[in-house]
């Protein structure tokens, strides 16, 4: 069962503790009850080929009589056009119904269309909570009873849109044992609910709507899941909620103070609850608000998951610092009169960079994560255009890769002054003890390089530069030489473990579309020529793992080119692009062309690229990453395709082991 089929019977009334619920509305003789309703001013509107003018505030939530005015009247077009014996309002069948929902909605009130998702979710509610309506006033008891198989009277006067067919589907999916087992499930979760609020369907949204109108401005939506959880006595509505409201009375005592700081959904109702927000409804809030509209209406500042991640680990190393201090008896404050600064840009990166930095004011850029094996004090000299004044560390790291490269960090050719440089970098040297740098200018030292295993990319060397280092070790985005250099360390790892007769790498520089204003039919035609290359010659059984970037995203392609196949992982789950395909497609036709014999497919049979799964990301910048981690966990484990499959996201603590291995590789080749 679906988790909407799950909603619905977790609704269902404890044991011992009958739930009051709007079956009266059935009871159409009793005086003052609720009858049905199919709200007579809609209907003039409509006649008059007018609509009613609704107002949504700055959360998306509609607003005064009007707002209320369509919730009741969604309610309407759900008892109208939703089936009472759906068991999944996501079911495709229901598509066109809730078209038709939509239609007589906008016909009647006007919702502009980025609404039409909140508005037939409150309708899918609408319609589970009048499904259980039904359940509860002439089922429940009744259930083995051959009478319920008849509608009754009060269903066919008030709803005769609900067919005696209609009905005995319902009844039918009511006496199913799945039905009785989630039924059961539901009650169990319903025993545990620990803070249910003492309003209606719509408290949230009708609370918030009168603090706005008392005070002008929104509250936070701690205060509106507070006070929903307040008797009118003033009491709380159990000893439970009591402990989160003191909670949340002392917090909100400490954020007047300055010594707390909400940092996106890391607020005050979220470390009282003591568990985060997920995606969908925000707790506090009505059904219509959601995460980003919430925290815009409140000027929440949010913080870059990147940042966040950074700052963590900040906080981790100052912690190790200080425990290494106390242990050894160090004066922090007096070593830090004493020592130099830990690292700083020099003119030794480029113009631009040293221009940003002064810029923004930060003479110091402290990046902890394995930093210290890669720094040392340099030279005093200044450069032209270099202010930060004598006796700070410069980075001096070769910033360039191979003159074979295609990627975004191409090396500029010394003896070829006119070719287009794809980025400008001044001052390139390689990081030395300070003798040795003293006595050499910037453009004498030689770069830092690291070997390339065969059949990556021609064994041209790797050239890796202090920007790639200082993205890698601050959760930037990462450059092609950066995924080489790990490809390196995997070959190094396999070629040790035994494991190299299983794995060939195709270097992402050879199959990525970096060029741009070129012949896109001959570049294809030229990545394709870099694929066939390096397998043509790989023995059967060997499969070929090929980093490529399409531009803003890093995906790994596993192929199997004997038996004609392409697993495709893309950490943000989506299909495969156009080039992608078409380089694949054209690779392996050629491939088996020139192969002829032996393959399992015939040449222009359509290559099959498969979508796998894989962990998914959730930052902006991770995916080249979580590219490394993939090729990880396939070439480390024997089962690691299978492993990589099952897993569903990676943690900080998968990525940074990850980093570590890049960083501590890296380091290796770096004289310092």
């Amino acid at each position: 069962m679906s988790k909407y089929q799950q909603e619905e019977v977790s609704t269902q009334t404890q044991v011992g503790k009958p739930r009051r619920t709007n079956s009266s509305r059935f009871n159409a003789d009793e005086e003052g009850k609720r009858r049905a309703t199919l709200l007579k001013r809609v209907h003039v509107v409509r006649t008059r080929g007018e609509r009613i003018q609704v107002s949504f505030d700055a959360k998306g939530q509609p607003i005064g009589k009007e707002g209320d005015e369509l919730q009741s009247w969604i309610g309407v077009l759900a008892r109208e056009h939703i089936p009472i014996w759906i068991a999944d309002f996501r079911s495709a069948d229901l598509e066109p119904r809730k078209e038709q929902v939509w239609l007589e909605v906008v016909t009647s009130f006007t919702v502009d269309e980025s609404h039409k998702k909140q508005v037939l979710k409150s309708c899918g509610e609408s319609a589970k909570c009048f499904r259980y309506d039904l359940y509860q006033a002439f089922v429940r008891d009744h259930i083995d009873d051959e009478s319920v198989w008849q509608r009754p009277a009060k269903v066919v006067n008030n709803y005769p849109t609900i067919s005696q067919d209609d009905w005995e589907r319902f009844i039918t999916y009511r006496r199913t044992g799945d039905f009785k087992r989630l039924s059961d499930q539901g009650i169990e979760r319903w025993k545990k609910s620990k803070y249910g609020s003492t309003t209606g369907r719509d408290g949230y949204r009708k609370r918030d709507q009168e603090i706005f109108e008392k005070t002008g401005s929104y509250t936070d939506r701690h205060v509106i899941w507070r006070d929903t959880r307040i008797k009118p006595d003033g009491e709380y509505k159990n000893p439970s909620i009591k402990i989160i409201g003191d909670q949340i009375d002392e917090l909100t005592q400490q954020d007047t103070q300055g010594s707390f700081e909400s940092v996106g959904t890391e607020d005050i109702l979220t470390k009282s609850l003591g568990n985060p927000e997920h995606s969908g409804r925000l707790r506090g809030q009505s059904k219509f608000v959601k995460q980003a509209q919430y925290y815009n209406a409140m000027h929440v500042r949010r913080e870059n998951p990147e940042v966040s991640f950074m700052k963590r680990q900040l906080a981790a190393l100052e912690k190790t610092v200080q425990e290494l201090c106390a242990k050894h008896g160090i004066n922090r404050e007096t070593m830090a009169e004493e020592a130099a600064p830990e690292l700083l840009i020099s003119t030794t990166v480029s113009r631009r960079v040293a221009h940003s930095m002064r810029k923004t004011r930060t003479r110091r850029i402290r990046s902890p994560c394995l930093m210290k094996g890669i720094h040392g004090l340099c030279s005093n000299r200044h450069s032209p255009w270099d202010s930060f004044g004598r006796g700070e560390c410069a980075v001096v790291i070769q910033s360039s890769l191979s003159q074979a490269s295609r990627g975004p960090s191409q090396a500029p050719d010394p003896e070829a002054k006119g070719k287009k440089r794809i980025k400008k970098r001044a001052g390139r040297k390689k990081l030395q003890s300070q003798p040795e740098v003293q006595q050499q200018t910037a453009e004498e030292v030689p770069p830092t390089q690291i070997s390339c295993p065969p059949q990556q990319s021609d064994e041209m060397p790797i050239y890796i530069g202090y920007e790639d280092v200082y993205d890698f070790i601050t959760f930037k985005e990462i450059s092609a030489s950066s995924i080489m250099v790990y490809i390196s360390y995997l070959s190094d790892c396999c070629a040790r473990a035994g494991l190299d007769q299983r794995f060939v790498f195709i270097s992402p520089f050879l199959v990525s579309p970096v060029q741009q204003n070129v012949d896109r039919v001959a570049y294809i035609r030229e990545r394709a020529d870099n694929i066939i290359r390096i397998i043509t010659n790989i023995p059967r059984g060997r499969l070929v793992l090929m980093p490529y970037n399409s531009g803003q995203l890093w995906i790994l392609a596993v192929i199997n080119p004997w038996d004609d196949s392409v697993l495709y992982f893309n950490p943000l789950g989506n299909d495969p692009g156009e080039d992608f395909q078409q380089l694949i497609t054209l690779a392996l036709n050629d491939w088996k062309l020139l192969v002829g014999r032996g393959i399992t497919k015939r040449r222009n049979c359509k290559t099959l690229i498969q979508t796998a799964r894989c962990p998914i990301q959730q930052g902006n910048v991770q995916c080249g990453y979580f590219v490394l981690g993939f090729m990880r966990e396939i070439t480390l484990n024997v089962d690691g395709l299978a492993l990589l499959q099952n897993k569903t996201s990676y943690n900080e603590a998968d990525l940074n082991l990850v980093r570590q291995e890049w960083t501590t590789y890296v380091m290796s080749f770096i004289q310092y």
